[in-house]
């Protein structure tokens, strides 16, 4: 009885699989698409962020463990929007990703770092560059 089930099961599924719609193909299928949140770590060691870019997907967490001699910050670059508290040697800060962001300690602001959340790269603006041009313009 049970090979019976078994094999009409399988008929029935070489069936969609061969001749069904996709979206009738893909509920037969596992999913391999599901965004699995990962945990990634920076270290902070010799006054840098180890990576400096860190490409994660939305969600994964981002821990940042000081394993620096002296104190670090990790603080969001553009507006400050969000900071971690003074990390002591050997202390760590976690965060979920949500957005490319970059990053840097205030306490050393030669150090800088970047998340990039699924491949979208930061929308960086050379501000420098555009009042250049634009005062330049006015002089034509």
């Amino acid at each position: 009885m049970h090979r019976l089930i078994f094999s009409s099961i399988l008929v029935a599924a070489i069936g969609v699989g061969c001749n069904g719609s996709k979206d009738e193909r893909a509920a037969l299928l596992p999913s391999t698409s599901e965004n699995v949140a990962r945990r990634h770590v920076v270290e902070i060691s010799q006054m840098k962020f180890v990576p400096e870019v860190l490409n994660v997907n939305k969600g994964d967490t981002v821990v940042w463990i000081n394993k620096d001699m002296v104190g670090h910050d990790v603080t969001e670059e553009t507006l400050n929007s969000w900071t971690s508290s003074r990390l002591a040697a050997g202390a760590s800060w976690t965060m979920v990703a949500t957005r490319s962001e970059a990053y840097y300690c205030s306490l050393h602001v030669v150090m800088k770092g970047k998340i990039i959340v699924d491949g979208k790269e930061l929308a960086m603006v050379d501000l420098t560059t555009n009042i250049t041009q634009c005062v330049s313009r006015s002089h034509d």
